[in-house]
């Protein structure tokens, strides 16, 4: 389960710690890429392979969403992370949500 959030938080660009700080945006695409993986994971293991195959089936199946819903987001707009702390923003030096936020698109 860790490495499944850790590979969306990966995928989507979110910072470790963060998640409690994003806008309802941010937190609909998490809850979409989570079911995603949960789906994919299940049906892996449902078809007899072991757990990594199911967590490269998920990671493929998130990837594939992050890859079409992340320029779509509103949360590139500086004004969506109003809220965040600076050290919440700071934590990667990735291009991230949050570093894409500050520096303007």
């Amino acid at each position: 389960h860790t490495n499944l959030e850790r590979m969306i938080n990966k995928a989507l660009g979110i910072p470790t710690g963060s998640r409690k700080h994003l806008p309802p945006a941010a937190r609909s695409a998490i809850a979409v890429a989570e079911r995603i993986s949960s789906v994919a994971y299940e049906q892996a293991l449902k078809a007899g392979l072991d757990h990594k195959a199911g967590y490269q089936n998920a990671k493929a199946g998130v990837l594939r969403y992050a890859g079409t819903v992340l320029p779509k987001l509103p949360l590139l707009e500086a004004a969506a992370w109003n809220n965040i702390p600076a050290n919440i923003a700071n934590l990667t030096k990735k291009t991230t949500w949050c570093s894409m936020a500050k520096s303007g698109p």
